[in-house]
């Protein structure tokens, strides 16, 4: 009689229903593990908290080895909330804080018991409530697409309120938000960015969140003409003179921008010392915020210093030259 033979499959089939039932079997049963849980302390009322804890505790848990499982892939559910206000201070503005504190303020998900927390005490301090309004820091790069230029970059609102000890409010002249990166900006940009959370048990920042806005417009250049130039005269009694006395820029910007640039937007000079010393200077341009000045028509321009009336001596001087010298 021939044997049978067993197919693979099955046997993988077999095997794959054994491993699965053991599982199922040994996650029912009873365990202890470790897990980490946000800890947040709320200060009383007009108060502040001055000590340093840390963000997250070790808690030991009981319960089955689905629910620590769970509690391991989805902690959210479980943190550690402790409310100094339902605490009685053991001297002046400082706490002393037990173990079972901090295993009454434990929640976690229901089935699971709190067994041990690591840290098992606190001493912790507070002090007078601080407020105070400072700007915002934004931390951005921006890669505009080839062509494309950030013109404005701005927060809204460019205050926030951050709040904590007095001592340690007095000190923050600014506040952070979180790194944002864009690229391949080519458009208006208008996102929400969460402000860092820079010493979360200590201060609090109010609001949580502000908009990054960028203006982003397409490049272009434009020649803008006849802009005077300032000349600084000199000490004494000496006239400064330059020729050209105006000149052109070509300017670098949004369209939108420099669409709406004229000649009273800028300021030309030139570097009074050097010029005095060579004859010769080249043309400084101060503009609008946001605006490239390519370079200037013409890039130098001739300066000479005289003494008042020389001109026209000089120029009545030429002309009796001239009727001397002529046939």
């Amino acid at each position: 009689m021939a044997s049978q033979r067993t197919p693979l499959g099955a046997i993988a089939v077999s095997i794959t229903l054994a491993v699965l039932l053991w599982g199922y079997v040994s996650l029912t049963r009873t365990y202890e593990d470790y897990v980490d849980v946000p800890f947040t302390v709320l200060a009383p009322p007009e108060q502040a908290l001055l000590s340093t804890v840390p963000e997250r505790i070790s808690v030991r848990a009981r319960g089955s080895g689905w629910r620590l499982l769970n509690l391991r892939m989805l902690p959210g559910g479980a943190r550690c909330t402790l409310d100094l206000s339902k605490l009685r201070p053991s001297e002046g503005a400082l706490y002393q804080v037990s173990k079972n504190d901090l295993i009454r303020g434990t929640l976690l998900p229901q089935a699971v018991q709190t067994l041990d927390v690591d840290p098992g005490a606190l001493t912790l301090a507070v002090g007078d409530l601080g407020v105070r309004r400072v700007p915002v820091a934004l931390r951005y790069r921006l890669e505009p697409r080839t062509g494309f230029v950030v013109t404005r970059v701005e927060a809204i609102p460019s205050m926030v309120n951050v709040r904590g000890s007095r001592m340690r409010v007095d000190s923050v002249a600014s506040w952070p938000t979180q790194r944002l990166i864009v690229t391949d900006a080519h458009e208006v940009i208008d996102i929400s960015v969460a402000m860092a959370d820079s010493l979360p048990t200590l201060l609090n920042v109010v609001p949580s969140t502000v908009r990054l806005r960028a203006d982003v417009q397409q490049m272009a250049d434009r020649r803008i003409d006849d802009v005077p130039i300032t000349v600084r005269q000199p000490s004494g009694n000496r006239l400064a003179h330059v020729r050209p006395e105006r000149v052109s820029i070509i300017v670098r910007g949004g369209v939108n921008d420099v669409a709406r640039l004229d000649r009273t937007m800028f300021t030309a000079t030139i570097d009074h010392t050097l010029a005095a010393s060579t004859g010769f200077a080249r043309v400084r341009v101060v503009g609008p915020v946001g605006i490239t000045i390519a370079g200037t028509v013409p890039m130098i321009v001739a300066y000479r210093e005289r003494l008042p009336g020389t001109e026209s001596l000089i120029a009545s001087g030429a002309v009796r030259r001239s009727k001397l010298e002529s046939p």
